[in-house]
């Protein structure tokens, strides 16, 4: 049901910015489900590198030297409404790619707690600080 997705960072860097975005412009869920670019915060004249992609003046960024700023990037995804025909076959693909991906191997580590002189187990410290698993 998701309709607009931001994506910002506070990268001067166009491998985290523009790059990220026109690899996912690119990617088949996003084309097949009707995702596009929308012009982001429309009154900000600064705009993305014009080199790296066509969408890219659909993007905001600001410069360091400029702006005063540490840099910021943002860009906004927003997805045609879609039908319920496609929102089932986006749901079917996605369910296929995580039934391929395999589980990872979790291990979970349980506090260990050693003895005390008196044979009883004794606490984890963490305990004696309040943080209980």
């Amino acid at each position: 049901n998701v309709v607009v997705v931001s994506y910002s960072t506070c990268s001067i860097h166009k491998e985290e910015n523009e790059m990220v975005v026109a690899s996912v412009l690119g990617d088949d869920v996003v084309v097949s489900g009707s995702w596009g670019l929308s012009r982001a915060l429309p009154q900000w004249k600064k705009r993305g590198m014009d080199h790296t992609f066509d969408e890219s003046q659909m993007c905001i960024r600001t410069n360091p030297e400029l702006d005063n700023t540490n840099g910021f990037f943002l860009a906004r995804f927003e997805r045609a409404e879609p039908t319920p025909g496609h929102v089932h076959a986006i749901s079917e693909e996605l369910q296929s790619a995580s039934a391929k991906q395999p589980e990872p191997n979790m291990v979970t580590k349980q506090p260990t707690h050693a003895k005390a002189r008196n044979g009883r187990k004794r606490r984890p410290k963490s305990w004696k600080r309040g943080i209980r698993p």
